[in-house]
């Protein structure tokens, strides 16, 4: 210590060597601030770099969970976190908060919430911490738990206090608007109630099992980006808001409707914005608009990359490709629409498009 006080006293002498100095003994941890009180009466702030003690505990969130996933609405699903003390020193009483955020849309709030009060853990140890929600909004929800959130607690480090897992909601979710920011559209039947624009710079990801029906008329226009990526057994899936096979009778109509072709707008992907669509379906697209030209899929000098999907009862064009797109069709199926498979217009200089091992059945005119 008096080797230390010495260290301390040299810098302030370097600094003020005409000014009286005088300090009361105290402890730095690493990145202390280190008050100089000088003669006049004026404290200045100095850093002292000093090694991170040893003997300090570390807490750690080690799982962030949910269940059940997904969860029926307005049902109780229950939270689980593990959290565990890696320093060498105990941990007296902290506290533990957690918050769900709805993930549909961007820049909404926690919907809910709570926390949790620990009386102590000894190093070494772990504690498994849980609270029940009724859970009353569909799609996906991000969880993130956070020990110690007021920083009231000295650790070795700090990096790992926070974890996040995510609740998912089956349910319905109508929207209609913009995608501003990143979204997530998961568990839940989304339907977009006027024209979705995915903005530049915003992502909205479709997770497998997700169904997004369009009511009638309305299309999904990308200037950003759409990941809707499922799986060999959860397909991600686009199709009319009267079809049942998928999502359940969404239009509240027992066996009053069915899905024809034509039932909602398209896929359509402007110059600059991306989509990525792996194990999907995208169905009964291809609606009437002024002036539009009839298609499923519009990839007007965009990307698109479509793989193990399949296109099929469109009212028009399955895929339409303006010059200056990039499209990659692989491991897909092309059928029942009544047009061309792929119509893809090509001027000089413009790369044409990939199509491997892709089949086009009954499409009304040329494949490709």
């Amino acid at each position: 210590m008096e080797e230390y006080m010495e260290f301390v006293k040299a810098i302030a002498g370097f600094a003020f060597s005409c000014m009286a100095f005088a300090f009361a003994p105290f402890v730095v941890d690493a990145g202390t601030d280190v008050p100089a009180q000088h003669g006049s009466g004026s404290t200045d702030r100095h850093i002292v770099a000093v090694l991170a003690r040893a003997d300090l505990p570390d807490l750690a969130i080690q799982n962030v969970d949910s269940g059940p996933r997904p969860a029926s609405l307005n049902t109780t699903v229950t939270i689980t976190t593990v959290i565990v003390n890696n320093g060498p020193a105990a941990v007296a009483a902290f506290n533990v908060t957690w918050s769900a955020v709805p993930l549909w849309q961007p820049g909404l709030g926690a919907l809910y919430g709570g926390n949790w009060a620990v009386a102590g853990l000894p190093a070494g140890n772990s504690i498994t911490l849980t609270a029940t929600q009724v859970v009353t909004q569909p799609g996906a929800l991000r969880l993130l738990v956070t020990a110690d959130p007021l920083d009231l607690i000295s650790e070795t480090t700090k990096s790992n206090n926070s974890g996040q897992g995510e609740i998912g909601v089956l349910g319905t979710v109508q929207y209609c608007g913009n995608i501003s920011g990143d979204a997530t559209w998961a568990y839940a039947v989304f339907v977009p109630t006027c024209d979705l624009t995915i903005q530049s710079g915003a992502t909205l990801t479709v997770s497998n099992g997700a169904v997004v029906k369009p009511m009638s008329g309305v299309g999904i226009f990308i200037n950003g980006w759409m990941n809707a990526v499922g799986d060999a057994t959860s397909p991600v899936v686009f199709t009319s808001y009267r079809n049942d096979s998928y999502g359940g009778d969404t239009n509240n109509d027992g066996s009053g409707s069915h899905p024809v072709a034509g039932d909602w707008l398209a896929i359509h992907i402007y110059a600059g914005g991306a989509a990525t669509i792996d194990y999907a379906r995208i169905r009964y697209g291809g609606g009437y608009r002024y002036l539009y030209t009839q298609n499923v899929v519009r990839n007007e000098g965009g990307t698109l990359h479509l793989t193990y999907a399949t296109v099929e009862f469109g009212a028009g064009l399955g895929i339409y490709v303006t010059s200056g797109s990039t499209l990659t069709v692989q491991d897909s199926i092309i059928q029942g629409n009544a047009g061309n498979g792929i119509d893809f217009t090509q001027t000089s200089g413009v790369t044409a498009p990939t199509i491997r091992n892709t089949a086009f059945i009954s499409n009304v005119g040329y494949a490709a």
